[in-house]
């Protein structure tokens, strides 16, 4: 007696739902190689660290009878904690202020420093990078001041971390 194949009424839908009249099944030769290719990208890995937003001037209410004609200065405080737990937390403070010649500097410290870390700073396609100092400090000038975030990387020996998406000052208002 021969054993008939149930039929899943769900399977069926489903593939006649993906088989249309006007999509045509590729060459079994191609499809090989583009899986083959496909297995020669390079994973993509989850960053060793990850940040947490702390303190955030801008989310700080304006003191009573100051005038908020447009905001010369922001404090930024991240705390980043490695993904493996392997390395201690640390934390990244930034300062982002406006320049009178209408870019933006930005100063920092990562604490605790790391040894011969370097810093690299990007708003839009402008990149700055610099040494950390002794105690983890940095100054980046002229990056430019009309882009909504800025990326900061910072590098040390086998260690780094990414701060993405850092908000930048809002736009200057006019005439007040």
């Amino acid at each position: 007696m021969k054993r008939q194949k149930k039929k899943d009424p769900w399977n069926r839908w489903l593939r006649g739902g993906l088989k249309g009249s006007h999509l045509h099944e590729p060459p079994q030769g191609a499809l090989r190689g583009v899986i083959a290719l496909g297995s020669q990208l390079p994973e993509k890995k989850a960053p060793p660290w990850w940040a947490v937003l702390v303190f955030d001037s801008a989310a700080e209410p304006i003191p009573v009878g100051v005038r908020s004609a447009g905001i010369a200065e922001r404090r930024l405080l991240y705390q980043l904690h490695a993904r493996d737990g392997a390395e201690e937390a640390c934390q990244v403070d930034l300062r982002i202020r406006r320049e009178p010649r209408g870019t933006v500097e930005v100063t920092g410290q990562l604490l605790p420093p790391w040894k011969d870390a370097r810093v690299e700073a990007t708003v839009a396609r402008t990149c700055r990078k610099q040494q950390l100092g002794e105690a983890g400090e940095f100054l980046l000038r002229g990056l430019p001041a009309r882009a909504p975030s800025l990326r900061i990387e910072i590098q040390g020996g086998q260690a780094r971390l990414e701060i993405r998406e850092i908000p930048l000052l809002p736009p200057q208002k006019e005439g007040l």
